[in-house]
């Protein structure tokens, strides 16, 4: 079927078609080599900018890099300071990322996320050999790659703690709870108390041989509104 369609088509138009597929070719190129400019063009303000800083070191003002900022603003069309920082960022890691060229996204943003993770030692390497980071990644994959390192280790900590909650009557004095939980106070694999104000304060007083230690331990301290309603002390123990 195809080549009875080919057979029939108008010559003229045939070249019409082939002078539109070679168009496309210097535009194809042109965006395999985008990453690698992108990379080069990072790099010289990170240069450019440390002579600015030298040229201004000793004066006054910052004459070289106020003028940097203002053209660079009209270059990007835009006043906002993020933007002149992620290219430095871009620009410090570009070294590093230029190998992976062929291989990168070529957007300012995407890029960004990538030198922070480089910068941070994340495996693009291996994410690239994994097909997880390509040309056409998005922001939001990079942003997920970057995170699941911090994920795990929250998730392990979360496993290796135990809480347990205690409430005690209203009537009881401050000084009795602190006698009573003293022991778990003293323990190694103790690790954080949710208390009440006048808890903390008879801890000061009741444990000053060991308040020093007990005292970063302490999370969500405050005083209690006052209420009309019966309260009761409550106490957050981790091991």
């Amino acid at each position: 079927m195809g080549s009875s369609i080919t057979l029939k088509v108008s010559p003229e138009f045939k070249r019409e078609i082939r002078k539109l597929l070679d168009r496309w070719k210097p535009i194809k190129q042109g965006y395999a080599d985008l990453a690698k400019r992108q990379l080069n063009f990072a790099k010289l303000i990170v240069d450019l900018w440390d002579r600015a800083k030298s040229l201004d070191k000793g004066t006054n003002d910052s004459l070289h890099k106020d003028y940097m900022r203002q053209q660079l603003q009209l270059l990007v069309q835009s006043e906002d300071p993020v933007i002149f920082t992620r290219w430095q960022t871009i620009g410090n890691q570009a070294d590093r990322l230029m190998p992976l060229a062929d291989s990168l996204p070529s957007n300012r943003d995407h890029l960004y996320q990538l030198a922070h993770a480089v910068k941070n030692e994340k495996p693009i390497d291996k994410w690239i050999r994994e097909g997880r980071v390509h040309p056409g990644v998005s922001v939001n994959e990079i942003k997920f790659l970057k995170s699941e390192g911090i994920r795990k280790k929250s998730s392990a900590k979360a496993t290796r703690t135990q809480s347990v909650t205690f409430n005690f009557s209203s009537d009881m004095e401050a000084a009795e709870i602190v006698q009573i939980l003293r022991q778990a106070f003293e323990s190694d694999k103790f690790e954080s108390v949710n208390a009440q104000q006048s808890v903390r304060h008879e801890c000061k007083a009741a444990l000053r041989d060991i308040y020093d230690r007990l005292e970063p331990k302490f999370i969500g301290a405050s005083t209690p509104k006052a209420s009309t309603k019966p309260r009761k002390r409550r106490i957050v123990e981790s091991k």
